[in-house]
């Protein structure tokens, strides 16, 4: 059987593009190809599913950024919600999604203020400020213990958490085995960080490619409008491209939104 890597861009614009009239490429990293021949995704009789939302090729290779059950990811995640309330005065950073991932909190007009997706054995769950993880947890707390949940390989799964310790509070108080780490390491099994603070990111994406599961948060757009960097080279960015989600430079809308029985469009 022939496998290849395959790295692929994805044109993708933002609100600086927009007003240059340009589009902003952006790798969102490797792909496994398995040989036409040897794996036809069209064809149901060529695929089969080892672990739940996950498809393989029919010789069992799971791609790098895997195709999920939309709509299972989905529930999962919002499982006894019924708003998210982005009305505060912190700022999101809409996010920017590819195929594959999962949008889970979408504004009327468009905007993805958190999203979820699979990457290699791994799951990752973006949410679009850090606040939603350090002081808005009375909001956000309900999604944070889905999200947990949903990331853990298994029910018992150590959970580490990177200077966020009202999160590592919150979470040991609801039963959840969660400790401080003073950075990545390989004794947890989920990772949780602010986005603008994960220095480690292939490290972490290695992580996540071999069965860990990542939350993380921040804003983007302050980074690339005020401080004139480069959006490709925001900490988070550089750890969630591959999985096909990015801190895009625009701000997301704010306020409360119903959360639908169906997976939001955008």
């Amino acid at each position: 059987m022939k496998l290849l890597l395959l790295t692929t861009i994805a044109t993708l614009t933002t609100l600086d593009s927009l007003s240059m009239g340009q589009n902003l490429e952006v790798s969102y990293g490797e792909f496994c190809l398995i040989d036409q021949q040897e794996d036809n995704r069209d064809d149901p009789s060529q695929t089969q599913t080892t672990t739940p939302g996950v498809t393989t090729n029919k010789q069992g290779a799971v791609p790098i950024r895997s195709r999920m059950d939309a709509q299972s990811v989905y529930t999962s995640l919002v499982r006894g919600i019924e708003e998210f309330n982005f009305d505060h005065t912190h700022i999101p950073s809409r996010l920017l999604l590819s195929e594959g991932a999962v949008p889970v909190a979408v504004s009327p007009s468009g905007h993805v203020l958190i999203a979820a997706a699979q990457y290699g054995k791994g799951r990752v769950v973006v949410m679009s400020h850090e606040a939603y993880i350090t002081n808005q947890l009375a909001l956000f707390g309900r999604f944070l213990q889905n999200a947990i949940d949903w990331l853990k390989p298994h029910p018992d799964a150590s959970v580490g958490v990177y200077e966020l310790s009202n999160l590592r509070k919150f979470l040991v108080e609801r039963g959840i085995k969660a400790k401080d780490v003073p950075s990545y390491d390989s004794t947890v099994e989920v990772f949780c960080c602010n986005a603008h603070k994960i220095t480690q990111a292939e490290e972490v994406l290695q992580f996540v490619k071999g069965g860990g599961g990542l939350l993380i948060a921040g804003h983007a757009w302050y980074w690339t409008n005020a401080d004139g960097k480069d959006l490709l080279l925001y900490p988070g960015n550089k750890v969630i491209k591959a999985t096909g989600i990015m801190f895009s430079s625009e701000t997301a809308d704010r306020g409360v939104y119903d959360v639908p029985e169906e997976v939001p469009s955008y």
